[in-house]
């Protein structure tokens, strides 16, 4: 009850209540005066007795009822004042900036705004209020298509752009305006809510973003037409070398010494080395740029796969080799065959003085994460140069044990790390090595 009127109907019913209780007073007087018998004028008394009393609770009654209304209106401000306050404090602590406003004939005009306005674009609320102010300090080429995508808030109730706002200094800040249509019972338009975002450091951070996409491009670029030259301009010269060494030594082989043969073996054996780097280089510029296509993929159907070759290239040897049905992936198909061709190659190639060599491929369970593996029992290595397996050129062996390039491991971890993994190993010198990668 509204306390005002609550105060007036019960002071007016208070003092019709006392009118009341002062006839009676007056019918008690009159009955006394006028001499009627004493058994009517008893009942008389009696009766404004009644009356009178009836009156003062009546009386008292409204009096409680008004106090109740009293009450009731306080608690109601008190809450009122509480909300108040717990929205101050919510719109000042927000980085936004929440307005309302109308959109007669599909003109946005401000009715209200927070204070952040005055932090975070300079004006105070009063010239925030003014209905032209809005539109005119959107960036001049952005106008035009803020103003083209407005009709769109009419016909989704939803409206978010991003556009340049003047701030108060005169410098450029980029916002983020998103808005809601509410319509009344009608399904007019009525009130317009919404919220600003400062995003000027996001784009910034998306334009430098933008940019270094651009450079990466454009070294990409350069790393192809360097591709091309390796491919195309150094093979050839290596070849050539190769090809007359081999004729040299085919041609006048006889006529040479030991030591002139030598030479010509080191030479093909230097030319045949670095075309296998050159290969290697090549596939680790093709793993690092290729596009990332994942699929599931059968590993161990892979891994059977290589060892099928890996046995055709050696058929004499004696390799137990053990893979585990079953072990699949989300990953792109090709880059996995270049690692399953890596390890197990690796292992293939390290247990090659074994008599009886070893090779399994499994997974375990590793932090949560299944971690695939390929364990042998060949030369192993030190795991105090664990750190320097993944680096390209890194060689822990020598060439005239094991051959390689030292890019093998190096193409492993690229591909990895681009399917969100990681690659490590673990070895004993003579005992073998187990390394690990999870994807």
């Amino acid at each position: 009850m509204n306390w005002a009127f609550g105060r007036a109907v019960g002071l007016r019913f208070a003092g019709a209540l006392l009118v009341l209780c002062a006839i009676s007073g007056i019918s008690i007087w009159s009955a006394t005066r006028s001499g009627a018998a004493a058994e009517d004028q008893q009942a008389v008394l009696i009766i404004g007795a009644v009356g009178a009393v009836l009156a003062v609770a009546l009386v008292l009654a409204a009096l409680a009822g008004i106090g109740d209304s009293m009450a009731a209106q306080a608690r109601a401000d008190a809450a009122l004042r509480t909300a108040e306050a717990r929205l101050q404090r919510i719109t000042s602590s927000s980085t936004a900036v929440l307005y309302t406003g109308t959109v007669p004939e599909g003109r946005f005009t401000p009715t209200w705004i927070s204070e952040n306005i005055v932090r975070m674009m300079g004006y105070d609320r009063e010239e925030a209020l003014h209905p032209a102010w809005w539109l005119d300090h959107v960036h001049p080429d952005d106008r035009g298509r803020v103003l083209g995508e407005m009709p769109a808030l009419f016909s989704t109730s939803h409206l978010a752009m991003e556009y340049r706002f003047q701030h108060k200094d005169g410098a450029w800040r980029w916002v983020r305006d998103e808005a809601r249509l509410v319509r009344d019972a009608a399904g007019q338009p009525a009130e317009l809510f919404g919220a600003w975002v400062d995003i000027t450091e996001r784009r910034r951070t998306d334009e430098s973003l933008q940019q270094y996409a651009a450079e990466l491009e454009a070294a990409n670029a350069e790393l192809d037409a360097f591709a091309y030259s390796v491919s195309h301009d150094l093979r050839a010269p290596l070849r050539s070398i190769d090809g007359f060494s081999q004729a040299l030594l085919e041609d006048s082989g006889p006529h040479l010494d030991p030591t002139g043969r030598g030479h010509l073996d080191r030479i093909r054996g230097a030319t045949q080395r670095m075309a296998r780097l050159i290969d290697d280089l090549l596939e680790l510029s093709r793993v690092t740029r290729a596009e990332l296509h994942r699929e599931p993929v059968d590993l161990s159907a892979l891994a059977r796969t290589v060892e099928d070759e890996l046995r055709r290239t050696e058929p004499a040897r004696n390799v137990a080799v053990t893979i585990a049905p079953g072990l699949t992936a989300e990953g792109d198909t090709p880059l996995l065959r270049v690692v399953l061709e890596n390890l197990p190659g690796n292992a293939w190639k390290y247990t090659g003085k074994r008599d009886h060599a070893e090779i399994a491929f499994g997974a375990d369970r590793h932090n949560g994460t299944t971690a695939y593996y390929i364990r042998d029992n060949g030369a192993g290595f030190d795991m105090q140069y664990a750190g320097k397996l993944f680096g390209a050129f890194q060689r822990l062996h020598a060439e005239a044990d094991f051959r390689g390039t030292g890019i093998g491991l190096a193409t492993v971890q690229r591909i990895v790390h681009r399917h969100g993994g990681r690659v490590w190993a673990e070895g004993i010198v003579g005992r073998g090595a187990t390394f690990y990668f999870t994807l």
